[in-house]
């Protein structure tokens, strides 16, 4: 990726990494953390509206088959030609995001902890917790 394609990223109005826009990551580190904690962020709001039946219903496999999805998805996304980029329903960033949680979900799967209960003590947010 070169810099003109970083700026635009950081210049999208679109993208839905605000936190980051106001306090940009100094380190790989702190870059990594950021992303890590928006897809806790929306894995945990998706678990308390969804629970957990739509993936335990078909397991691992149906989790590869959604992960599919999203790559056919991701693949329709980026090779729009440029007049066609509108998207109304789903960004690039949010099946990024999908796909990423799927991998994170199958690996909670094979290591028996994809059912243990949320922590309705804990608010998670913008990669912080508060009690």
């Amino acid at each position: 990726m070169d810099n003109d394609e970083v700026m635009q990223f950081e210049q999208d109005p679109e993208t839905p990494c605000t936190w980051v826009k106001k306090n940009p990551p100094g380190t790989f580190e702190e870059a990594f953390d950021s992303v890590v904690a928006d897809l806790r962020d929306l894995m945990v709001s998706k678990q308390k509206d969804y629970g957990p039946g739509n993936i335990t219903a078909h397991g691992e496999y149906g989790v590869m088959v959604r992960a599919s999805d999203k790559v056919a998805r991701l693949n329709n996304l980026l090779n729009k030609n440029e007049k066609d980029k509108i998207v109304r329903n789903e960004s690039v960033e949010d099946s990024w995001k999908d796909l990423a949680n799927y991998a994170i979900i199958a690996l909670m799967l094979r290591r028996g902890t994809f059912l243990l209960p949320l922590d309705e003590v804990r608010n998670y947010t913008a990669g912080r917790d508060q009690a």
